[in-house]
Formats: C-alpha cells, structure tokens, sequence
C-alpha cells in the first residue's frame, strides 16, 4: 500500500514527498507532501485510509485528508486545517486518487489564488473545547436590534445525553440540544404555541448581546473567528462587559445550567434576499468568569469613581454550536403545498391510516391539526401503526400527540379523545374549526354525519380494502354511497380476522409496508389536487401483482346520475383519457369502440375501452365489426371470474352535437336485443369533437328506451 501510494505522488511532477508514506495506526496511512501550483508552494499532511479508495467510516464523501493549519480561516478549510472539497466516489483506486489531487488543486486556484466568493454563506466555524457538545437551535423572531443592544433571553434543555464515544468505548460524549423561547413576552421565537408552551415548562435564562458583524480576527485572505475572550473584547460593547463584570455573582440560579451561562452573540450574515441575524453560543462556568479586575488609577476613573473594571482576559472562549431552524430552514428539503400546511385540518381515526397520514401531514409542514379517535393503544395496533411498547393501553389521541409534537416544533397538534358524534352543533363547528377533513375511520356513522353536514372546507376519506389491494378515497358529497359502491367495484372481501377469543369484530388485514405504500401515493395525489384547486370526487388506488412485481394503477371516476331510468353510472378517467387519444388520430372521421366494466343493479362502472381492429368509418358514419373483440371480452370475463363484462358502446360525433341520431338509436336498440351480448341495458356515449374540444354525452337504454344521464 506505501509503495502504491508513493508511485502515485510521484507520477506528478508539481508533487514533492517530503515525508514518506507509512502506516501509523489501524486506520490510516500518514506522510507529508509539497505542491507547487500556479506559483503557489504549499505543505500538506497527507493521511489515507487503509481502505481507501473508500471513504472514511465518519464522513459521507471524504478520502483523503489534506491538512495544514496554517491555512486555517481560508473559505473551505476545516477547522482542524485539513481542506474541503468532496471528490466523486469511486471504486476504482487510480481514478480516485486522480480525482483527489484535481480538488486539491481546484482549491488552490478557486480559494487561495483567486479568493473566490461562493454564493451560499459560510458560517464561522469555532473550536469546541471539551467532550461536551452544546447545539442551541432558534427560529425567526420579529425583534429588532441595534448595535450594542444587550438583554435577556429564555431557553430550555430539550434533550441531555451522555453517549459512549464512537471511537473508544472509554470516553464519553455529551450531546446537549436547547431551544430558544425567546427575548421577551412579545418577541418569543415563532414556534407553535404548543412547542413553545412545552419549552416554558423548565425554562432557564442567559444573556445576548448583538455586535452586528462577525467576530473575526482579520488576516489576509484568512476568515478566522476570534478564540479568546480579549479577541472577543474588541466586538463587545463596554457597558456589556461592565454588566457581566458588575453583576455575574448575583445571577440567580435560572441563569446556570449546569454551572455554565449562555451568551448568544448576534451579527448580521447576507442571505437571498439581503441579510438575516445569526446567533452564536458561548458558555461561560459560574467559578471561571474570563473577566480580570483592572485596578483604575483615580485621575483615569469616569463619573463612576469606579476603582476596577473589568477586562476581557486571554482564556480560550468555550464555544457551543448554534442552528437556524426556521420554518422554511425546517422543511426546505420538501413538504407539501402551503394551501394544505397553512390550513386547519381535522383527522379522524388514528388507527393504521390515521396515525401514519398525521405524521406524512407534521412531516410534511402541516401547522394546525386536531385529531379524533375514541379508542386506546392495543399490542395489536403496533405492527401496522405509528404506536410502541410504551403506547399500549394509552389513548391513541394522546399516545399520537406526544409523538408528532417530536417530529415538528411547529405542529399544534389538538387531542379529541371521543367520537366526533360528541359535536352538538356539527355543522357550525367544523366550519369554524376546519378547513380539511381526512377520514380514517373506515367507520359508516362518521360518513353519515360528513353527508349531512354542509361543510364549506374539503373532506377526504380514505378507507384501505381487505388485503390492501386498494385504497378508496372520496371527496365531496354522498360520501357513505360513493365508498360503498367504489368497495363493490374493487371487489372487497369482507374482513375476517379476529385477534383472539371472545367478543369483538374483525379488521382487515394489511401490514405496515402495504398501507403506507398506498397511504404514500394517495397523499402525492391529494397534495397535487389541492395545490393545482382540482379536487376529485374520488380516486381508486388498484394493486396488483405480475411477476412478482407489484403494480399501482391509480384511476378516478366521473359521477352520473339518470333519474327516469334509476341508474348511476362512474366512468373512468383513464378510459376517458383513451378515449381522447384514439379519437385524436382518426378527427375528422367518426371512430368508436366498447366499453367495459362492472354492473351491480343499477349501478354501472366503465373501467376500460376496447378497440376494434376491423370497422369502417367516415365523416357521419362508424361501423365496428367483431374482429376480435368477441375474443377479448371472453379473455377478460374469465380471467375476472366473471366481474368486468360488456356494458356498453361509444362512438364520436366530430364537429356535430353529441345528440343520438336514428343509426345510433337502431345500433342500441338490436345490442339490447342481441341474446348473445346478454346486456338489455346497456349504455352510450357519444363525443362531440372538434380540433380542441372534447364534450361527452352517456346514455342509457332501458325498457325500449335512451335516456340521458346528467
């Protein structure tokens, strides 16, 4: 491995070894190079991994590590002087080290010669001193300041850990995190108020002081940030020094945790649309206060007659780290449409649906949810739902509350532990409560009472069927109907399994991964509709299995009704959409073929078209013929045991009303007729169609007659 590695070097005329390369640890192989590029002479300790061209086991993309402190506070440089750039990863260990000695070399140019500016800010990066790692995360605050303002601020401890080292087992690692509430009553950080209200509950006090720009030790090209206290002195406004001098001894107890006051120091930093406010922590101990008492002689003594001062001394500033965690810091890499996340959303049921909709919906940005679910944690909900262990015999409102409260500090999250039938004035509630519904409950009696409430927001219910072959979601009105007869046409086996003995009723059976697969794709599609203000009356999710692959065919139907006759009919948009393609390709001529679909009654599901191969067709006229279309409806009978059959007709009308003409009348008349189609009722639709319009009109024939549906 040495020797390869010295090859490689030594292939580059720009590189000098000035320490050969040898193997110092279990992990790394270490040496010390020269480069002379661009009229720039640079030293670099140079360390490898064993495994290399791999990466280290502590770092997503680094290899090879670069090092030399003296350029510490040049823009892409670590703390520890090593350089920042992240090679491609690659297997192949020649290629990999070319890739490495470019970045290197990239840097120098970009960097140290060119003292190129990036677009994105670079934050100081400041030495933590010790095991004990403190992050103090803040949000927006509408506060404003001016140089030299100081004050007090409010935090609380979330978490406080005490971990093994990662890299030896003897060591220990404290992992602090805190959150800032805020300056004052009327300028807290903008959590959620019930984020907020949970930080209040052991809330601990520190000091800010805002010094407006970085506090840096210039030099050069060198962006270093101050290290001690005196460096730190010269930021520092005098009557902040002198508060902390005067006053540290007579902080109470509020302003210590763990021994240790916390110092936010402000300064602007430029952003994409000017400039915002950074905060960064520092931590002082209660016996080490890094200020000297300065004796002042009385001709150099202010109004005061202050005999000592305090002056700022060289001890080393114990930094902690600091994070933005705005909103749209929060969820910058995705969430859902602002229409969904801005609003006031009511989720009922919190079961195996529920419980994983209300995290994608806290996940995904959402602000203000309530939700509702009367029953408790069972061991049986755990396989499938967002619930463990310590949930079991708990409220599943509760039990869910305190687990979406940790995934957001911006979720108000509102627990009804009762069935929504509890509401006395259903209507007016929800109006004034809600703008989305979400229906989990899979239950008839809420469906009941969304149909008959007038509701001005947006309802979804959402149901999975047996087995999770499908996921039924309906919107608008005639809820309870729309599902029922969705669940008739997906086939639905009723619910058969029973956990234990004894009294209860049967589940449907799916696990985890089956119903937040379909969960998953449903949402894509509900946060499409509601952010593009087309909103579906329904939509199928339909899952199949060919060649051990599972396939998902997400389909919707249009909605009508025809009184006279009593028959409803759904047809498929998909089939719609098919429609529209073939017609696209023979306009001006008339074209046409079949429909097929479900029939229960008088309810009838168009889910697909067939397409003649043998017909005549002409400008005022379309004639199929059998073909093999006969052979097709045997095929798809039979492999649907029967379920999807022959139900109707359909044909084009271009550039002419969608009105049956007398053909048409006698082509319905002798298909009802025909005892070897088998369908005395079947339906029609006729499309109007020209260049860019597309206009549909169905049909009926019952009882010798063609009505029209609405």
């Amino acid at each position: 491995m040495e020797e390869r590695i010295t090859k490689l070097f030594q292939a580059y005329e720009e590189i000098e070894i000035l320490e050969s390369f040898r193997k110092v640890d279990f992990y790394f192989y270490t040496g010390k190079i020269k480069i002379k590029y661009l009229d720039i002479t640079l030293d670099f300790d140079v360390s490898i991994p064993y495994n290399y061209p791999l990466t280290l086991p502590n770092a997503d993309n680094i290899s090879i590590i670069f090092k030399n402190t003296d350029l510490i506070g040049i823009t892409h440089i670590n703390n520890d002087g090593s350089v920042c750039f992240h090679p491609d990863k690659d297997d192949n260990f020649e290629r990999k080290f070319k890739s490495e000695i470019y970045g290197l070399k990239k840097w120098i140019k970009d960097y140290y010669l060119l003292n190129k500016e990036d677009d994105n800010y670079t934050y100081l990066i400041h030495n933590i001193l010790g095991e004990k790692k403190s992050n103090l995360i803040f949000s927006d605050n509408e506060k404003k300041f001016e140089k030299d303002d100081f004050g007090v601020f409010a935090y609380s401890c979330f978490s406080n850990n005490q971990l093994p080292n990662v890299y030896d087992d003897k060591k220990t690692d404290i992992l602090q995190t805190f959150y800032r509430i805020g300056f004052d009553k009327e300028n807290e950080d903008k959590w959620s108020s019930n984020f907020s209200s949970l930080l209040k509950k052991n809330p601990n006090k520190g000091l800010w002081v805002y010094i407006e720009s970085e506090p840096l030790i210039e030099d050069g090209i060198r962006r270093k940030g101050v290290k001690t206290w005196s460096q730190l002195q010269n930021y520092l406004p005098k009557e902040f020094i002198k508060n902390l001098y005067d006053n540290f001894k007579k902080l109470n107890k509020a302003f210590f945790f763990e021994n240790e006051l916390f110092i936010l120091i402000g300064y602007k930093i430029p952003n994409k649309v000017g400039y915002e406010i950074h905060w960064d922590l520092i931590k002082i101990p209660k016996n080490a206060l890094p200020i000297d008492s300065v004796f002042v002689p009385v001709n150099e003594r202010d109004g005061s007659n202050q005999k000592y001062i305090g002056i700022c001394n060289d001890t080393l500033i114990s930094w902690g780290t600091t994070t933005n965690a705005n909103y749209d810091r929060f969820f910058g890499r995705g969430k859902l449409t602002s229409k969904l996340t801005d609003s006031r959303i009511l989720l009922i049921g919190c079961g195996a649906l529920g419980s994983s909709l209300a995290e994608t919906l806290v996940r995904g940005g959402c602000k203000s949810i309530f939700i509702e679910d009367f029953d408790s944690v069972q061991t049986g909900n755990i396989c499938r739902a967002r619930y463990d262990l310590q949930d079991v015999d708990l409220r599943k409102v509760l039990a869910l509350k305190n687990k979406l409260q940790n995934i957001s500090p911006y979720i108000n999250i509102t627990s009804i532990p009762v069935k929504a039938n509890v509401f006395s004035e259903m209507e007016k509630q929800f109006n004034q409560a809600f703008d989305y519904i979400f229906d989990c409950s899979t239950d008839t009696e809420i469906t009941y009472l969304l149909d008959n409430i007038n509701f001005k927001g947006k309802i979804f219910s959402l149901s999975i069927t047996n087995k999770a072959k499908n996921l039924v979601c309906v919107s608008g009105e005639n809820i309870t109907k729309h599902t029922k007869n969705l669940y008739d046409f997906t086939g639905n086996e009723a619910p058969s399994y029973y956990e234990g003995a004894g009294c209860g009723y049967p589940t449907f059976e799916a696990n985890y991964n089956e119903i937040n697969t379909l969960l998953n794709i449903a949402i894509v599609n509900i946060n499409n509709q509601i952010d593009n203000d087309i909103i579906l009356d329904n939509f199928i999710i339909n899952r199949t299995n060919s060649m051990g692959l599972n396939q998902f065919l997400v389909d919707s139907f249009y909605y009508y009704r025809e009184q006279k006759s009593n028959s409803e009919l759904y047809f498929s948009l998909n089939a719609e959409l098919k429609i529209k393609g073939e017609l696209k390709k023979y306009y001006p001529n008339e074209f046409g073929g079949i429909f097929i679909g479900f029939k229960n009654e008088n309810v009838i599901f168009v889910s697909d078209v067939l397409i003649p191969d043998k017909f005549e067709s002409g400008k005022t006229i379309f004639v199929r013929h059998p073909g093999s279309l006969n052979d097709q409806l045997t095929s798809i009978f039979e492999k649907s045991n029967g379920k999807i059959i022959y139900v109707g007709e359909w044909h084009s009308h271009p550039n002419s009303p969608a009105k049956p003409s007398t053909t048409d009348n006698i082509a319905i008349a002798e298909i009802a007729a025909n005892k070897n189609i088998n369908n005395d009722s079947p339906i029609m639709m006729i499309a109007e169609i020209s260049e860019r319009n597309f206009h549909p009109e169905f049909y009926i024939y019952k009882n010798k007659k063609l009505y029209n549906y609405e």
